[in-house]
């Protein structure tokens, strides 16, 4: 069968076909002879795409050749094949039938004007170009060759240049791997090579993933109200979150007094003047008073990331999550899930942006275009803001304050104390944060890798 076929591909392809390439090689006389023809399904009808013409000859031949005695004479053979045509081919038959054209007295006459008529002219070229910009990218190389096979063999290249080629469209994994395996000389040898090398490369993707199974989506849960924590039986003064340094009662001014404590952070150990938690003053300016959030009992030292209680206000609700403070977020960003839950409103961005991870990728959940109403922030008790978030999945932090926040208010944080310092002289609400040129999200441990 190979043989016959490329027999009648010679026979397609020369300009002066005769006769005797395009009639089907003679079956044995015993088959012809007697006995009942074989089966075989009609071929698909041909509507004039010149793509399928040379399947379409194809299949007629070999319906010719298994039944001889059906298609034994010219006019068999010419009018079955125009019983096979649709559309504009099967008009331009039926008109060379109604004028009884020369063209329809022999097989060989009839081939050669469907070819002239049907046959792609560019068929080599185009098969050449498309070889070219073939590529396997992320599909197996199995269908990378299926494919360029069928091509190659329109192009009518030489063996080295399908090689090269070839070799050209496979995977960076598969190109690494040949650069140190060596490439075999055959086109053969290559494609049985690569099917070894990506099935070895699929099977240890399979084994890590079963080793360290992706992890679980976790969702998010909406934490009670922060509540300060309680003065300590060791008569240690905590840090109350978000208290103003105000002037002290007199009935403070003498407790301190009596217990030997400092007069401004009231803290033993040491007085007022050797206070490190006292800002340095400033001649001709007033002091300003800074707001201490302490973050005990969320956050602590041995922590590897740094969370503050955040109460968010609109409209008439108002609810408490926790956000975790990342320089490396160009923005302040809510979860998606928390945005529904509580169903915060929001609005359409005017410019969405797309996310970058800090290794380089975007996130399956694509560009930020969402964005929340203006919204009432609270931490502690007195430092307030107004921010937009940002809406993006986030199954861990539910909230993320980002470098355009920490720019804008720049913190002092106490990583051993785990206390974040305002200075309200500086913080003036705003709706707008700084506009970064790139946008990019942390990628934290404990963050699952889809996000």
């Amino acid at each position: 069968m190979q043989v016959h076929q490329e027999r009648l591909e010679q026979g397609l392809t020369s300009s002066g076909t005769s006769r005797s390439m395009v009639e089907p090689p003679t079956p044995p006389l015993d088959n012809a002879a007697t006995g009942p023809e074989p089966y075989v399904s009609p071929p698909e009808k041909f509507d004039g795409d010149r793509k399928q013409f040379r399947c379409f000859i194809t299949s007629c031949q070999i319906m010719f050749s298994l039944q001889r005695r059906t298609y034994n004479t010219d006019f068999a053979r010419v009018r079955s094949v125009i019983s096979l045509l649709i559309g504009r081919p099967q008009r331009w038959a039926h008109h060379l039938l109604r004028t009884h054209n020369p063209v329809l007295n022999s097989w060989s006459t009839f081939y050669e004007a469907m070819e002239e008529m049907y046959d792609d002219p560019h068929r080599t070229t185009n098969a050449a170009q498309a070889l070219d910009n073939l590529k396997q990218g992320r599909n197996d190389v199995e269908e990378y060759i299926t494919d360029f096979k069928h091509l190659a063999l329109e192009s009518e290249w030489n063996e080295p240049a399908l090689i090269a080629q070839f070799r050209k469209g496979l995977s960076e994994a598969l190109k690494d791997e040949l650069a140190r395996t060596g490439l075999p000389s055959s086109l053969d040898k290559t494609m049985s090579l690569c099917i070894d090398i990506d099935r070895r490369i699929r099977e240890r993707r399979a084994e890590r993933a079963s080793t360290h199974p992706a992890t679980p989506t976790r969702k998010p849960t909406i934490p009670p109200p922060y509540m300060p924590s309680q003065p300590a039986d060791s008569g240690d003064e905590p840090m109350q979150v978000g208290a103003a340094r105000g002037p002290l009662t007199e009935a403070e001014r003498s407790r301190r007094r009596s217990l030997g404590l400092c007069m401004y952070c009231g803290r033993a150990g040491h007085q007022v003047r050797e206070c490190r938690e006292k800002p340095n003053a400033r001649i001709g300016k007033p002091l300003a008073l800074p707001a201490f959030a302490s973050i005990k009992g969320i956050c602590t030292p041995m922590s590897t990331h740094l969370i503050v209680p955040l109460s968010l206000q609109w409209d008439d609700h108002t609810t408490t999550i926790n956000a975790m403070i990342d320089s490396g977020a160009s923005s302040c960003f809510l979860d998606t899930e928390v945005i529904q839950t509580l169903g915060i409103p929001t609005s359409p961005k005017k410019q969405p942006y797309p996310i970058q991870l800090l290794d380089g990728s975007t996130p399956q959940s694509g560009p930020v275009t969402k964005e929340t109403i203006p919204l009432l922030v609270t931490i502690g008790e007195q430092f307030q803001d107004t921010l937009l978030f940002d809406i993006v999945p986030s199954p861990v932090f539910p909230a993320v304050l980002g470098l355009n926040w920490l720019r804008r208010h720049n913190p002092t944080i106490d990583w051993t104390r785990s206390t974040v310092t305002f200075n309200q002289t500086d913080c003036s609400p705003t709706s707008e944060g700084l506009q970064l040129q790139t946008h990019t999200a942390a990628m934290c441990a404990d963050i699952p890798k889809a996000y």
